[in-house]
């Protein structure tokens, strides 16, 4: 039984457009319908506490009655066109939304006629039934809205300035470092060289070197042939004083 009161209470916030009551529990009780097939969106609908539609909306907008009829229908048939836009504008696409935004300014400035905009609003319902029906419109694609209309950030030329040298700041400091490597990069290759040529040198200098005495080695073999080959003096030939 207190199930029911709960319930009952849920109802009686949303037709009394008791909106603290209604977010307090709208995650317990968003949602629930009576055994009339009632939702608690409906019920704000018929007596038009259009704060209610705001806060059910989200929750609530698929929940059709007992004759299945959704609450955007209802809302149509009962000419109450500001819970139309509120619930229109749950629509994911974002071409639907310019629609409806497009057509309420034309409303809010009287410069529609009422057969006109019945005309209008009855195409984008059935639009968004439509979707209903056929899944493409789900809870988790929508959001609660506000009833006053969202405007799209536009950036001021301030904004726009200090935004443009961010970016060319960015983009020097990139230049920058990529010089900066550049430079390093340069400096490696330098510090290379002096030792490659300090190698070069080096080597030219052991290979001359080298090449020097291997000339003096032939040469000294040579000096060393030559006086092999000459005649050894002959000892007996020699006499000495007392012989002669």
């Amino acid at each position: 039984m207190e199930g029911h009161e709960v319930v009952g209470d849920w109802f009686d916030a949303a037709t009394a457009g008791n909106t603290e009551y209604l977010e307090e529990n709208i995650d317990l009780l968003g949602g629930s319908t009576t055994e009339t097939g009632c939702s608690g969106l409906i019920r704000a609908i018929y007596a038009h506490k259009l704060a209610s539609v705001e806060v059910l909306a989200a929750c609530e907008y698929k929940i059709p009655d007992i004759s299945s009829k959704y609450p955007l229908e209802i809302a149509l048939k009962l000419y109450y066109y500001d819970a139309c836009f509120i619930l229109l504008m749950l629509h994911p696409e974002k071409s639907f939304e310019n629609r409806v935004k497009a057509l309420k300014e034309r409303y809010i400035s009287e410069s529609i006629a009422k057969k006109e905009l019945n005309i209008q609003l009855g195409e984008l319902v059935s639009e968004f039934v439509a979707g209903i029906r056929d899944g493409t419109l789900s809870l988790g694609c929508v959001s609660r809205v506000s009833s006053v209309d969202s405007e799209d950030v536009h950036l001021t030329p301030k904004e726009h300035t200090m935004q443009s040298l961010y970016l060319d700041d960015a983009e020097n400091n990139s230049v920058k470092g990529n010089t900066d490597e550049q430079n390093a990069s340069k400096q490696s290759t330098d510090d290379k060289h002096p030792a490659e040529e300090n190698d070069i040198s080096s080597s030219k200098e052991e290979e001359e070197k080298g090449l020097v005495d291997s000339e003096y080695d032939i040469k000294n073999s040579d000096e060393e042939k030559t006086e092999e080959d000459k005649p050894i003096p002959s000892l007996r030939k020699a006499r000495c004083c007392r012989c002669l």
